[in-house]
């Protein structure tokens, strides 16, 4: 018997078959390439970011650089204004930027480059990121640093002989004080110190002094006095529900609007024997001999203040401006408020 050679070949079945299981796979890749989870998605993510970190890093490096110029210069006004005035026309003072700023009176701003940037300018001078709907709290239009506004607070507050004197009679002399009109604390006119265009806050100062007065004397006047003032302002010019805390105006926020070439004058003119009691010269020096040589005693805070003066050893860690939380009592030291030092 003649067998008849098979011969071999391709079907057109199997043909059929062959370019489904290839569109399949050719797919499968433009899904993976192409698809929301794809490389080329994630590659474009990933050069987007890139963009955008460049612009970011760009924009930080010319904040850097105006607010330098700011302390140089000796600037008036606060830094944030300082930052988003100068950002605004920063190719005109010298600098270069490669993409296209625009920035709103608030300190909302967009950068774009090869991707966009929005955020903001915050009350330090400091680039925020945010998004594009990101929209900074209104300030009520003509408001501005010295206006006057009208504002009448009603509070009261116990004033303590215990912790505002070291001679007073505890209880005794305590004074209550009173905010309500016609009464001797209270204050119906205020001004504008700062405001803050990123969050909205807006810092006020009275147009004029009170005509009550209150007592702080001695060792327990000095323990004490920052967050007394702190708690009587607090309870006196509050109002929660319009959003309004007070607080008792510190040097801090005097220093910041005064200019800096001035300042410097200022502290300067100041003698460690002259003014043996002004703490912080400038932010690392002291009074150097405080509480030496005769000295037998101090206010007991003093003794956790940054950079006190206790038998020649500065304190390099303790608490700084206004930072005060608790009132001390004249138990906790002697009966005036001190300590004995170590001499």
């Amino acid at each position: 018997m003649k067998l008849k050679k098979k011969e071999m070949g391709i079907t057109l079945i199997v043909l059929v078959v062959t370019i489904i299981v290839l569109l399949i796979l050719a797919g499968v890749v433009l899904r993976i390439v192409a698809g929301e989870q794809g490389i080329l998605k994630r590659t474009e993510d990933a050069v987007t970011k890139n963009d955008k970190g460049t612009a970011i890093e760009e924009l930080e490096l010319a904040i850097a650089d105006l607010k330098v110029k700011y302390w140089e210069d000796g600037a008036v006004g606060s830094l944030q204004d300082y930052v988003i005035n100068a950002l605004d026309k920063y190719e005109e003072i010298g600098g270069k930027l490669l993409g296209t700023l625009s920035i709103e009176p608030t300190g909302k701003l967009s950068y774009e480059t090869e991707t966009t940037v929005i955020g903001w300018i915050d009350e330090k001078g400091n680039l925020q990121i945010g998004e594009k709907n990101m929209e900074p709290p209104t300030i009520p239009e003509g408001l501005e640093i010295g206006s006057t506004v009208s504002y009448n607070p009603s509070g009261t507050y116990n004033w303590q002989a215990e912790y505002c004197s070291s001679n007073k009679t505890v209880e005794t002399d305590d004074v209550e004080l009173n905010s309500g009109t016609g009464e001797s604390f209270n204050i119906s006119s205020w001004r504008v110190f700062n405001i803050d265009r990123a969050t909205g806050k807006i810092e006020m100062v009275p147009a004029g002094p009170t005509s009550g007065e209150v007592y702080l004397g001695e060792s327990q006047g000095y323990n004490n006095g920052v967050k007394l003032l702190n708690d009587a302002c607090n309870s006196l010019y509050s109002d929660s529900s319009k959003g309004i805390t007070a607080r008792s105006i510190n040097r801090g926020d005097i220093e910041k609007r005064i200019e800096k070439e001035k300042l410097a004058t200022i502290k300067a003119g100041y003698s460690h024997t002259n003014l043996s009691s002004y703490a912080h010269l400038n932010e690392n020096d002291q009074v150097s001999n405080a509480y030496e040589k005769d000295a037998s005693k101090y206010p007991l805070i003093y003794g956790k203040e940054a950079l006190s003066v206790i038998d020649g050893n500065p304190n390099a860690d303790g608490l700084e401006m206004s930072e005060q939380k608790v009132l001390i009592g004249r138990t906790e030291a002697d009966a005036n408020g001190k300590v004995a030092s170590n001499r």
